[in-house]
């Protein structure tokens, strides 16, 4: 799961999938035990998305991120707005035609 689709979900939702993913992860260990894990990358996996869910959680508590995405979203939209300006005029330039006698 990315952490942008994480973002995006409500608090409930996040709770649900952190409840769903210790269970999956109780499951994966069990089955690492006793040896019938066949991709233990999913271990890994799991934690991570633990991780990350139990991280935006706690930003949206904190309510840290939500003015920071606006505010690099405006600089985002602000940049391309300057390079494609850039561009323009640039293909203006070179584009002029040439004046024949």
């Amino acid at each position: 799961m990315k952490a942008n689709q994480v973002r995006d979900m409500p608090v409930e939702d996040l709770k649900i999938s952190l409840k769903d993913n210790f269970e999956s992860l109780e499951n994966l260990r069990f089955r690492h035990a006793i040896g019938q894990l066949e991709n233990y990358k999913s271990l890994s996996n799991t934690k991570k998305d633990i991780a990350r869910i139990n991280t935006i959680l706690r930003e949206k508590e904190l309510n840290i991120n939500q003015n920071v995405r606006k505010v690099v979203k405006k600089e985002a939209k602000s940049t391309v707005k300057k390079v494609t300006k850039r561009k323009t005029k640039k293909t203006e330039e070179t584009e002029t035609p040439a004046v024949s006698e």
